[in-house]
């Protein structure tokens, strides 16, 4: 699958059914197709697939694989794939561990949901 020439697509990648929700609404609102996985393997497994979406929202703490693992399959694989790292922590090594491993930007979920869709528009 890749991303649509159209509207674009967006991989959102989160374990936590609210904030989950909290993206897939905000960025269905913003016209986008949204892809939803729910684990790090899960994300690894569709990239790995031919997924290839206009941007990626990555929690870093994820089951199956981290985030950083999900973003460095994403420089490895898709690297037109805007990479956004997000996480309810913001300290400054998560960040610098986060951009090093492909992040285009590091977003903390405080920052609330405009600002992620916002960070994946570039």
């Amino acid at each position: 699958m890749t991303a649509a020439r159209g509207p674009r697509t967006v991989l959102l990648v989160e374990d936590d059914d609210e904030t989950l929700g909290a993206y897939d609404h905000a960025f269905h609102g913003a016209g986008w197709i949204v892809v939803a996985a729910r684990s790090g393997s899960d994300a690894i497994a569709l990239v790995r697939g031919g997924l290839r979406p206009s941007a990626a929202i990555v929690d870093i703490g994820l089951p199956g694989a981290s985030g950083f693992d999900v973003l460095r399959e994403f420089v490895a694989a898709s690297p037109v794939t805007r990479t956004i790292a997000c996480s309810g922590l913001d300290d400054a090594v998560l960040v610098a561990t986060s951009l090093k491993a492909g992040a285009a930007e590091f977003v903390p979920k405080s920052a609330g949901v405009e600002r992620v869709v916002s960070a994946a528009t570039g």
